[in-house]
């Protein structure tokens, strides 16, 4: 293979590398716009279902709150110690209250 038929072969696979990524970028840019407006859209619209095995609410410190948990239909709710002081068990509709302390 001489010098010219090298240059040349080196040529075509550096354009060939180029559109690979420009294509690439493309397709970036693409998902990543489309994600953010996707996602800033459901962020801030109506729902009619939301399915969760589990949520959590917190408060301005990031402590656990409220616990609404799938798996054994509780509801447990914090004091702002992380104490729970009451639940709620899905199994009856018995109320449960963990402690008499005060919140």
């Amino acid at each position: 293979m001489s010098n010219d038929e090298r240059f040349e072969k080196l040529e075509r696979d550096n354009k060939r590398l180029k559109r690979y990524v420009a294509v690439s970028i493309s397709i970036a840019l693409s998902a990543l716009i489309g994600g953010t407006v996707l996602g800033g859209h459901a962020a801030h619209g109506n729902f009619d279902n939301i399915y969760a095995k589990n949520i959590f609410l917190i408060d301005d410190n990031g402590k656990i709150r409220v616990k609404l948990q799938g798996a054994d239909g509780s509801l447990k709710l914090y004091n702002s110690s992380g104490i729970n002081k009451i639940k709620l068990k899905g199994d009856n509709g018995k109320i449960t209250r963990v402690s008499e302390a005060s919140w």
